[in-house]
């Protein structure tokens, strides 16, 4: 029986790694929300949010209206916010409501879709923009917060993203002269004309300036005028409110709920003060102005008073800035049940096999497979130990796996071998995961006999495009050196992937930003462990005791304080001179008498509480280091050997 036989999951279904809060493709949204994983804890902060949501719109007397959902890197943020806003605009995607396709992935909480049934009866207007792509895409790096909320909203509600021919739009929508500006628009430069060029400056204001002069010839004199006048716009954060709502009036219908969702705010703030206060400014203003009718969701991956410390703002002014806020922060340990679910569910009678192999090889299982210092990184404390329940789970991952594998991808993320915009960890991860099983055709486990297992270098091969080229050359060398020695080559995937994994920053335990310290420590048992190729396999351990020894000898690979390290040609090169240098005893305690003097010249005397000073003759091997006549004679002792500590004792 193969692996993908036992699996209740479209395996050759492609997954995209990147949820884009701006991707508004109906078959896109409608797959992304039909595939979202609403965990227990996902289901319990949709409940809150949206009970708050209710009450603030129904009462319109809330002021503070920001909600600020954090999370570490791979807990699904973007996902979190995309899926919800969807929920609560509630347009038909394929056939079906968002909210509808929501509440199908939830346990049936009959609460829960009363509060999205009242919203989504209030039709509220919805405006996504993420802090990243809109500002790079824009190449407007200087924007405020306020700006790019007022394009995205000016954008949701169909107006120019050019600032001033949406300006120019609004006024004379107010006047009521649009629609006769489109019509001598479009009869100069064709049907349509204005719809599509309106978002182009060119040759938009050009072309405007000379409708312009057409509508209104006694106020634009001639063609180039309202071109050539210089235009200022008065927008902040406390004019923003007023203007969104009177926007939205005119464009969506009276009163209708505002909301607005900001993703990846964190990096935008990035230590800026003045960025704080901007976002800090529109949350205000539109609970003040509006009283529960408009509302903001940002996401970043800190806290906020993680991020607010940062700005290096007044610690005293956070209370009142917290107070504006909901907080959602959402957990890693999430990520392993939605990769369970998408990909790991058991069909009956391959639950029914794998129950039988663990009955029968848990114990060596146990014993082969354990890895030291799991604890230390593991979300769910429930998958550090192997028990049949989590063997069941997550076969042929080994539980722990998903978190290292997490940590791994989450390293190659922040130390710059793959772009930062590819994906968050969950959707990372479950790719990696489908990738091992099916999508690389050097790898396709699913295709192996129930019993294999999923080991680091799967992960090595399917990650390889993401690392460094210099990291890939690393590996490469060893494949040619090792090219008959399979498991050597293992143990060199497996190192190198392990390093990445103590790179990640802010997954799972705090350990992972000790100094000096491996997440995984790589020792022989532990490699041994994460290259444990079968249930009923026996250990590994002899061989990679082995291999390590052949690489070494090669020079490929080292031992630490942290365990073995794959060497670098650079850190080669540097062993290969370190092991040449010869230095002989006569010049080492050349050198350490000349440390010794310089740090103790500076204590070559002292004073007596009396007031008498007394001066201190310094020895090293009963040998004078500073000599003259003393009052005080010190003599340190070195000894080399255990016969020297003897004499010297």
């Amino acid at each position: 029986m193969r692996i993908g036989h036992i699996l209740d999951a479209e395996l050759e279904k492609g997954i995209n790694e990147i949820v884009k809060l701006g991707d508004h493709d109906e078959t896109v949204v409608a797959s992304e929300i039909g595939e979202y994983v609403v965990t227990p804890d996902i289901e319990r902060h949709l409940a809150s949010v949206l009970q708050r949501l209710e009450h603030g719109v129904r009462e319109r007397k809330e002021s503070n209206v920001g909600f600020w959902v954090s999370g570490f890197y791979g807990s699904g943020k973007s996902s979190f916010v995309k899926v919800l806003s969807y929920a609560l605009e509630n347009p038909t995607l394929a056939g079906t409501t968002a909210k509808d396709l929501l509440l199908a992935r939830t346990s049936g909480n009959a609460d829960l879709q009363k509060l999205l049934d009242t919203l989504a009866t209030r039709l509220p207007v919805v405006v996504r923009f993420d802090l990243q792509s809109d500002r790079d895409a824009m190449k407007f790096e200087n924007e405020s917060f306020t700006e790019i909320a007022d394009r995205a909203l000016r954008r949701a509600l169909g107006y120019s993203s050019s600032t001033q021919l949406a300006e120019l739009e609004m006024r004379l929508e107010e006047e009521g002269q649009l629609d006769e500006f489109r019509r001598i628009y479009d009869g100069q430069h064709g049907t349509g004309a204005w719809e599509r060029q309106k978002h182009k400056e060119e040759p938009g204001l050009d072309r405007a300036s000379a409708t312009l002069h057409e509508l209104e010839p006694k106020t634009y004199r001639t063609a180039e005028q309202w071109a050539l006048t210089p235009k200022s716009s008065l927008l902040t954060a406390k004019t923003f409110p007023a203007r969104a709502a009177q926007l939205v009036d005119r464009r969506r219908g009276k009163d209708r709920p505002i909301i607005f969702v900001a993703d990846e705010v964190g990096h935008f703030v990035s230590r800026s003060s003045d960025r704080m206060q901007d976002v800090q400014g529109i949350v205000e203003a539109l609970g003040m102005e509006l009283r529960g009718r408009a509302w903001l969701f940002v996401t970043a991956q800190e806290r906020l008073d993680t991020v607010w410390s940062a700005t290096g703002k007044e610690q005293s002014e956070l209370p009142k800035i917290q107070d504006r806020y909901f907080f959602v922060d959402l957990a890693p340990k999430d990520i392993g049940e939605v990769t369970q679910r998408r990909l790991l569910r058991k069909k009956a009678d391959g639950e029914k096999e794998l129950k039988l192999r663990f009955a029968k090889c848990k114990e060596a299982l146990r014993t082969h497979s354990e890895l030291t210092g799991a604890a230390a990184f593991v979300t769910n404390p429930d998958l550090v130990k192997l028990n049949e329940s989590n063997f069941l789970a997550y076969y042929p991952l080994l539980p722990y796996q998903v978190d290292l594998f997490l940590k791994i991808v989450s390293g190659i993320r922040d130390r710059g071998g793959v772009h930062r915009r590819t994906g968050g960890a969950a959707r990372t991860l479950i790719r990696l995961v489908q990738d091992i099983l099916t999508q690389n055709p050097s790898i396709r486990l699913a295709d192996e006999d129930v019993g294999q297992l999923a080991t680091l270098d799967m992960v090595y091969d399917q990650q390889a495009a993401n690392l460094p080229s210099e990291r890939r050359t690393d590996i490469d060398t060893v494949v040619a050196a090792f090219k008959d020695d399979p498991l050597a080559i293992k143990v060199a995937k497996a190192l190198c992937v392990l390093e990445y994994a103590d790179q990640s920053a802010g997954v799972g335990s705090s350990a992972a930003g000790d100094k000096g310290r491996a997440i995984v420590p790589r020792t022989i048992d532990n490699i041994a462990a994460v290259l444990h190729p079968g249930v009923d396999a026996e250990s590994l351990a002899a061989g990679v005791r082995d291999a390590l020894a052949r690489l070494d000898e090669k020079g490929k690979v080292r031992k630490t304080p942290l365990g073995f390290e794959l060497l670098t040609p650079a850190a080669q090169k540097w062993e290969d001179e370190r092991a040449r240098l010869r230095v002989d005893r006569a010049d080492r305690l050349a050198h350490i008498r000349q440390a010794a003097k310089e740090v103790l010249d500076d204590i070559s005397s002292f004073r007596h509480e009396r007031g008498r000073k007394f001066s201190v003759d310094w020895l090293l091997d009963g040998r004078a280091l500073i000599g003259g006549a003393r009052d005080l004679r010190i003599e340190i002792r070195r000894p080399e050997t255990g016969q020297e500590l003897e004499q010297a004792v």
